[in-house]
């Protein structure tokens, strides 16, 4: 568990709203200079501002109690709001590459002046937000991952510096959307990867890092423990790990099931499982398969 302090807020929150300014002012690059790398860039920083939103969220959320209503908490916000905005933004990505290739082929007016004096502000901008969470970066794991997409944001718009430039002296229009496709195919990539994660959580899969078949197997080693079934396994944020199981045991008083349970807590706890069920029985259930069978 990672305290954050009052200051770590403020600072994401004027990262927050330095991007934003960025990524518009960008936008608004794009449009009068004619880059649509401006634009890419752009699209960029604000996937990143939205990225550290849903951060900045979580950590809210995360404090917020549970109720008789929402008996899960509101840690999954974090998740719906993470496969809303990425498949929103392979929707964007997409129309960027097309309209690049179209460029590409027939390469528009770039008013190479114009394009640098927003890339260089831009630049700026990225650098004062890297600047912001440096020193934090090195004593909490979520301003570390804000300060890195800032870094590379800063590294994206030193590019399209270096684009402008290459504009400016050689009349190198092709190189806008050589590299626009390039930081799509990066965004795209990561939107994907995203996507992939939050559906599975939304799907309540499995964790990819954990094996159920070895969870049964270490389990079933305790001793007076004849088999596991019925395992439920899923991830409410991608951080809290729920399970539900069955352990069928051999007939006992249930006080003396304290010592198998704390057993299996320990099996549990060292797979980072934190939210755990346990059902206790001897035959109760007709399938004794891992997974639930039974037809109720």
């Amino acid at each position: 568990m990672h305290q954050h302090s009052s200051n770590d807020n403020k600072n994401i929150i004027a990262v927050i709203f330095i991007n934003f300014f960025v990524s518009c002012f960008e936008i608004l690059g794009g449009y009068l200079s004619g880059s649509l790398l401006l634009i890419s860039d752009a699209l960029h920083n604000l996937s990143d501002s939205v990225s550290i939103v849903i951060s900045y969220i979580a950590i809210v959320l995360a404090h917020k109690k549970t109720n008789q209503k929402y008996t899960f908490g509101y840690k999954r916000a974090e998740i719906l709001a993470a496969f809303i905005n990425s498949g929103i933004l392979i929707l964007i990505t997409l129309y960027i590459s097309f309209e690049a290739i179209l460029r590409f082929i027939s390469p528009n007016k770039i008013v190479p002046i114009t394009m640098l004096i927003f890339a260089i502000i831009s630049f700026f901008g990225n650098i004062l937000s890297t600047i912001i969470l440096h020193s934090k970066s090195k004593h909490s794991f979520n301003i570390k991952s804000t300060y890195l997409h800032m870094l590379s944001d800063a590294l994206a718009s030193f590019a399209v510096i270096v684009s402008a430039l290459l504009i400016l002296y050689f009349k190198f229009y092709a190189i806008d959307s050589i590299l626009t496709i390039i930081i799509a195919i990066y965004i795209l990539r990561e939107a994907i990867q995203l996507l992939i994660k939050s559906t599975k959580i939304l799907m309540e899969s499995s964790p990819d890092t954990l094996n159920l078949e070895e969870i049964k197997m270490a389990i079933e080693s305790i001793d007076n423990v004849k088999n596991v079934h019925h395992v439920h396994m899923w991830s409410v944020s991608g951080n809290d790990i729920f399970l539900e199981i069955h352990i069928e045991l051999n007939d006992m008083l249930l006080s003396q099931t304290e010592i198998i349970k704390q057993k299996v807590y320990n099996i549990l706890k060292e797979k980072k499982i934190n939210h755990i069920n346990i059902q206790f029985e001897t035959n109760s259930c007709l399938s004794k398969s891992i997974l639930c069978e039974d037809k109720f």
